[in-house]
């Protein structure tokens, strides 16, 4: 071996060993560096919904690592890596991802050039007043039936076999940055909403609280579980009854109906526990309530009506009392639940409030790298689904808020989709929210030549009957071939026939095998002699 290569294998050797191994052989050094992960959601079923993370580095970047975990129970990565980020332009010699979707955790290596870490090719400093990049996106699938909320995309040091860290890489060195973990915001199908109620003191003696709800299931039941501070609410037994949607759809066939309160210790002191079941008893004739899939939720489950109790409230310093759709951790308990068949869902609990006084909340939105105001971006705040739209010059404004702690969520065609949680806000002030930016879609990678995904037969990007129903009209009622012929070859023996069709209909309806590889994501075939220069699914 020459001595050029067998300096530059050591080079890149020692490089490795600074990134994933960083308290090894070198200088661990504490730096104003950060990595930071960003904000994203979806709907339970949602493939391909992408999060990124950006770096700020305030000295040369030869090189990264990056190690994060996530709850794998809700969410399975299917890609880690540079592709639509900033590192793309300086075409990095190693890009090195790895995922286990069974532990929930995932890595990420580059090396941004082997032969010269402290050459030209470098991710560039930041100046303070410059914006963060993003030097990774990672792209997640939403498990059909997940529970809807909010769930941490963490950075973890030494997670992995061998252990792998968050690190910068500077000539070899180890650079330690600030770690900021990111949410994944899961849009539950199944949602039980309480009504926001704006009371008046001395001039509402009395709300109407309705529990509101969607769900994609039939309902066979219902249990709903209310906490509140009964020093300045009453609800009486009598005054918990069925909603609208229920009585319209059902009438007198609710078999069970049953609501008592209870006293609690603690700051909540009371509880409202109601138990519906519509179809308990022999003859079982099957009624239920017919799915609702509203968003926000709008079928009508319950009507209660909470009196105040004015003389135990001091208006002046009142801004809110809280409806708690509380989940007790106790034996017995009737907590606040969905009844599809024999089984019991939690659905995602947007709680309830009484307010006397609203306030208003202002932000601003930016161009990320040229700061530039962000006109045309919605601002919506999760979940309660208020919005707004920002201004020509990126600003916004939500008027008539109830206080509390809100969300925000940022969509615009082009942009990543941003995040900002826990933004307060209080009666009868200007609240501020930070000041966030917007990245715009860097170009992403191409699929390379040749990549297709099996079984994504027409142009709608999926597969499903109609992919089927293409076989059979190219083959027998003189329509246009598919687009990629190796994708319609679904049992992989290199010909487009009837048995491709029937492979696609069993697998579709007769618990038959998926197609072969590749599907789900894009790839090539080595063995095909079907052509396809390039799919229109891989072009998604």
């Amino acid at each position: 071996m020459s001595e050029k290569k067998t300096t530059g294998s050591l080079r890149r050797l020692a490089l490795l060993i600074a990134m994933f191994l960083p308290g090894a052989f070198c200088e661990e050094l504490a730096a104003a560096n950060v990595l930071q992960v960003g904000y994203a959601s979806a709907k339970p079923g949602d493939d391909r919904v992408h999060m990124t993370i950006t770096a700020t580095n305030d000295e040369p970047i030869h090189g990264y690592s990056l190690a994060l975990a996530y709850p794998s129970g809700v969410l399975q990565m299917t890609d880690i890596g540079i592709c639509g980020t900033h590192l793309v332009e300086l075409e990095p010699e190693f890009v090195a991802p790895r995922i286990d979707n069974e532990l929930g955790i995932a890595h990420l290596a580059v090396i941004i050039e082997f032969e010269a870490p402290t050459g030209e090719n470098y991710l560039e400093p930041l100046s303070p007043q410059d914006s963060p990049r993003i030097v990774a996106r990672l792209s997640f699938r939403v498990l059909p039936g997940a529970a809807g909320g909010h769930y941490p995309v963490r950075l973890v040091d030494g997670i992995g076999a061998p252990a792998v860290y968050n690190r910068f890489s500077n000539a070899g060195r180890s650079i330690r940055p600030e770690l900021r973990n990111g949410t994944f915001f899961v849009k539950g199908e199944n949602v039980l909403a309480l009504d926001r109620r704006r009371a008046f003191c001395g001039a509402t003696p009395q709300m109407v609280i309705r529990a509101l709800a969607s769900h994609p299931d039939p309902l066979d039941g219902f249990s709903i579980g209310i906490s509140f501070d009964c020093e300045t609410l009453e609800l009486d037994p009598d005054d918990a009854l069925l909603g609208m949607n229920v009585i319209a759809s059902l009438g007198n066939q609710v078999e069970l109906f049953q609501t008592d309160i209870d006293t609690l210790p603690g700051p909540m002191d009371c509880r409202s526990r109601t138990g519906v079941i519509f179809d308990r008893v022999p003859p079982f004739l099957g009624q239920n309530l017919l799915p609702s899939t509203d968003s926000p939720p709008t079928q009508e489950l319950m009507r209660y009506t909470f009196r105040l109790k004015s003389n135990a409230i001091d208006c002046a310093d009142t801004e809110k009392l809280d409806l708690l759709l509380e989940e007790l951790e106790q034996p017995g308990s009737l907590n606040t639940t969905f009844i599809v068949g024999s089984s019991s869902i939690t659905p995602v609990r947007e709680h309830g409030k009484i307010y006397f006084c609203t306030g208003t909340l202002r932000g601003r939105v930016v161009d990320a790298l040229t700061g530039a105001g962000l006109g045309g971006v919605r601002v919506v705040t999760i979940p309660e689904g208020i919005n707004a739209t920002s201004s020509a010059n990126g600003n916004f404004v939500l008027v008539d808020l109830p206080p509390g702690d809100y969300s925000l969520e940022y969509e615009k065609n082009g942009y990543y989709s941003g995040g900002l949680l826990d933004v307060p806000v209080s009666c009868g002030n200007e609240n501020n929210a930070e000041e966030t930016g917007l990245y715009a879609l860097p170009p992403s990678c191409p699929p390379p030549e040749g990549s297709f995904r099996r079984g994504f037969i027409n142009s709608d990007a999926r597969s499903d009957l109609s992919d089927a129903i293409s076989i059979f009209n190219y083959l027998f009622r003189g329509f246009a071939p598919p687009e990629c012929t190796a994708a319609a070859d679904v049992n992989a023996d290199n010909r487009l026939d009837i048995s491709d069709g029937i492979f696609m209909l069993n697998f579709l309806f007769g618990n038959g095998p998926p197609p072969y590889s590749p599907y789900e994501e894009c790839g090539t075939d080595p063995d095909s002699t079907l052509g396809c220069v390039r799919s229109y699914a891989c072009e998604q």
